[in-house]
């Protein structure tokens, strides 16, 4: 398995739109991306931080996840988010 890590600075006065777009387009869109396990987002309201782990069962799919995610940053977007830093690795261990 292969997850691709995520890290985005969010503009916090637009969390309730970031919140939308998380829930009703891209949780939905990675749910039935090919070779998706699993996935989690979290926020950092401290930093501004979003940080998003999803787990896919080949590197294959988690770099065509990977190349979705850059092409769709670098059209820029409405809701206030900005790509800090993106990576594919291997997962070695979960619980």
């Amino acid at each position: 398995m292969h997850s691709m890590v995520g890290i985005f600075k969010m503009d916090p006065s637009l969390r309730a739109r970031q919140r939308a777009e998380l829930n009703e387009r891209i949780v939905p869109l990675v749910k039935h991306q090919p070779g998706f396990v699993s996935a989690t987002w979290s926020y950092d309201t401290a930093q501004n931080r979003s940080f998003a782990v999803l787990i896919f069962d080949s590197e294959h799919a988690a770099r065509g996840m990977a190349d979705y995610v850059k092409e769709q940053m670098a059209g820029g977007n409405d809701a206030g988010v900005q790509l800090d830093s993106l990576t594919v690795a291997e997962v070695e261990a979960s619980a």
